[in-house]
């Protein structure tokens, strides 16, 4: 999520842009109602920052109206960006970069408001067929385990984590007889689905252990060692997590968003491309390797809003 400060400064940067692009957002015919140094602004633009007005606030300014949103936030930010036009601060590579930016979103969000409208129901139902896995949570299983040496080792800590203080002797001894090498949830306990894999990308269980395990309940430990083709467990199913099915109506919303991202992002490729053949004349491009490594200091502008799940 983009932090509220980000969202500001962001807000900020769409005020200048209107300051700047002037009769973008209507056309020069219409009668200004607002006038802030050398800029006018028509209805149509004013009543467009109104709705921006929940982000474009600065902090601890609050817009309870049209009229306070203008004398409050409005029009000290329109003075600001005038003062910024006259102190040539476009001038600055920074600051053209991040209008570069902004202008890059403003056009991907005109991309977005042409392509949402030609997605439509059917193109949503088939996606999530095609992708019905994605939406999906199989049933996983909380094990934890220990590895062993032989059966008698086995049988020992099967017995010595039985009753009240089970718990706490089963991680003492899972501590001890972890490898250097492993992270401690290794050892000690993961959500394992069918397949072996777990929450944690790094921590990977031999199927035959669920196999092993699926057959047990809750709270039970093994009786004997489990064999993953390599190693010997003790394991304790500690308990499990349901399995999800998600339907069309729960994903509708979501599914939507990827098609709209993805056709946004194929349009802005293919508008680079297009653009590129013709604008871009004269790169010398060995000199790149010579550019010392980039290290951003200040949070970039958003590019096209990322999904939010």
């Amino acid at each position: 999520m983009v932090n509220a400060p980000h969202r500001r400064a962001t807000a900020a940067w769409g005020l200048m842009l209107l300051l700047l692009c002037g009769g973008a957002l209507a056309s020069s015919a219409e009668q200004p109602v607002l006038q802030v140094g050398a800029q006018n602004m028509s209805r149509a633009q004013v009543e467009y920052a109104i709705q921006r007005s929940a982000t474009s606030l600065p902090v601890g300014w609050q817009a309870h109206d049209a009229r306070s949103f203008l004398e409050q936030g409005l029009i000290p930010q329109l003075l600001l960006a005038q003062a910024a036009q006259d102190q040539h601060l476009l001038d600055d590579p920074s600051v053209r970069t991040r209008r570069d930016q902004l202008l890059t979103v403003a056009l991907q969000e005109d991309l977005a408001k042409q392509i949402a409208p030609t997605i439509d129901d059917a193109q949503i139902r088939r996606y999530f067929e095609q992708h019905s896995a994605e939406f999906s949570v199989p049933e996983a299983l909380l094990i934890w385990r220990i590895e062993v040496n032989s059966p008698d080792e086995a049988k020992e800590i099967v017995g010595r984590c039985q009753g009240a203080d089970g718990v706490e002797r089963w991680k003492s001894l899972a501590q001890r007889r972890r490898p250097a090498s492993a992270e401690a949830t290794e050892s000690i306990g993961a959500f394992v689905r069918p397949d072996g894999t777990t929450d944690d990308p790094t921590v990977q269980l031999s199927p035959a252990i669920y196999a092993a395990v699926i057959r047990a309940a809750d709270g039970q430990i093994l009786e004997h060692a489990v064999s993953d083709g390599q190693h010997n467990w003790v394991i304790w199913r500690r308990g499990h997590r349901p399995g999800h099915s998600a339907t069309l109506s729960e994903v509708s919303a979501t599914v939507r968003q990827r098609l709209l991202k993805e056709r946004v992002d194929s349009a802005t490729a293919s508008l680079v491309q297009q653009l590129r053949s013709k604008a871009v004349t004269d790169f010398h491009h060995q000199w790149i390797e010579q550019v010392p490594k980039l290290h951003h200091k200040e949070q970039p502008i958003d590019a096209f809003p990322p999904l939010r799940q």
